[in-house]
């Protein structure tokens, strides 16, 4: 079970719930379980000042809808959404997101080999940068790495969630190196000095090859499979990769040009709403909407170093959650300075 963006038929971005399930024939697919509407924590009930329960609405619309409910499940999806301060009094009584982070079935390396041979090639590249920043990947691909294993047993919708919510949190620098990456470019750039230096290539050779690993993906059934959401009628870039499209040419190489034009946002429709990447951030900080709200500018980066303390490197935090941190406090901090 997983949370997942939407649009609405007003425009709204909204939550919803899906799940990944596999079919009689072994497919991995996906389906809508129920509509959350702007605010998911409205579906969260408080006791007192540890207590909480999530409403029992969600566990009995998905018993009609005939998914076995498991609570634990469901009350992780909802966790992101709990009250920041209801968060931090359980976490130090046992630290309960510590607890879902930490299920984890070992399993040989044989078996990784195995099993993460079955996850589609661009999933793992995507998934290899987003765990070492590097942009020389190809190297890794025939190494397991139980970081891929969060791509196994999941529908192509699910997949691409992920992806999205990771990719969200990308600075400029970064994703210029993570599309570099995952699309292969240093594969066509053999100069031995350079091929791993995004800025040091000709933009017009970048933009063929990134658009031909681009059409090569939307043909690809295996990506493309049955557990994705329908595409566009006729021929068209798959919604899944229409965000590439804008990452590549608004955001990551966004030099202006009339033979660029064609490749730019304001050519698809929906336009994607900052009030989803807003969401995401507010996550990142565990934040919800209304304490980010009430919060001054002092209060905001007092709230970001106290997380700091914990996720900085140097006491024992990762460095890419660290960073991925700042990003989010950052892209925050601006909103701060305009209200």
């Amino acid at each position: 079970m997983y949370m997942a963006l939407k649009r609405d038929e007003e425009g709204r971005v909204i939550f919803c719930l899906r799940e990944s399930y596999r079919d009689s024939e072994g497919n991995w697919l996906s389906r809508e379980l129920m509509e959350l509407g702007e605010s998911p924590g409205d579906y969260i009930v408080y006791l007192d000042e540890r207590a909480f329960y999530i409403s029992e609405s969600v566990e009995e619309t998905l018993v009609n809808m005939g998914v076995q409910a498991d609570y634990d499940e469901i009350e992780q999806v909802f966790w992101p959404f709990l009250r920041k301060d209801i968060r931090e009094k359980i976490d130090e009584f046992g630290g309960r997101s510590g607890r879902f982070r930490g299920r984890r079935q070992k399993i040989s390396r044989e078996e990784q080999v195995t099993l993460q041979e079955r996850i589609h090639l661009f999933d793992r590249r995507r998934l290899l940068f987003m765990k070492f920043f590097h942009v020389n990947i190809e190297p890794l691909l025939s190494h397991p790495v139980p970081f891929l294993n969060q791509a196994l047993n999941k529908s192509r919708d699910e997949i691409e969630h992920l992806m999205e919510t990771m990719e969200v949190k990308l600075t400029r620098p970064e994703l210029i190196s993570y599309l570099y990456a995952i699309f292969r470019m240093p594969e066509h750039f053999p100069h031995r000095l350079t091929r791993f230096l995004p800025g040091a290539q000709d933009l017009r050779e970048m933009d063929s090859f990134f658009l031909q690993e681009l059409c090569a993906l939307n043909e690809d059934d295996k990506f493309l499979d049955a557990g994705s959401i329908p595409g566009p009628t006729g021929k068209g870039l798959h919604p899944y990769l229409q965000r590439y499209l804008f990452l590549y040419f608004d955001t990551a190489f966004r030099t202006p040009g009339p033979e660029r034009d064609q490749y730019r946002r304001l050519e698809y429709e929906p336009d994607p709403s900052a009030k989803e990447k807003r969401a995401r951030f507010l996550l990142e900080l565990n934040l919800t909407a209304e304490e980010f709200s009430a919060m001054s500018r002092t209060e905001f980066i007092r709230h970001f170093r106290r997380l700091a303390k914990t996720a900085h490197p140097d006491q024992g935090g990762e460095h890419d959650s660290f960073i991925k941190l700042q990003e989010a406090f950052e892209q925050l901090l601006e909103q701060k300075r305009e209200g």
